[in-house]
């Protein structure tokens, strides 16, 4: 994908109408590891009314385990 074919859109769970418009414009859908299984389950739901099926990709962290650590550091939960 370049740039220009990048379209940013953004759903919380707790609205179901927003994730139901995503789905319809998307054709990749980034999500975290807890919304997974709703993302997968509207999908289910909605199939028939969706012209293709976007393809899903689950994100482990949007921090990595590296900087999570440093940030432990910093505040002072884990010793330096």
């Amino acid at each position: 994908m370049r740039g220009n074919e990048l379209m940013m859109m953004t759903a919380t769970a707790d609205v179901g109408s927003r994730l139901l418009a995503l789905l319809h414009a998307a054709s990749h859908v980034l999500c975290d590891r807890p919304s997974l299984p709703l993302v997968e389950q509207s999908l289910r739901q909605n199939r028939s009314q969706l012209m293709r099926m976007p393809q899903v990709h689950c994100a482990e962290s949007y921090l990595s385990t590296d900087t999570i650590d440093q940030l432990h550091k910093e505040i002072g939960l884990l010793a330096a």
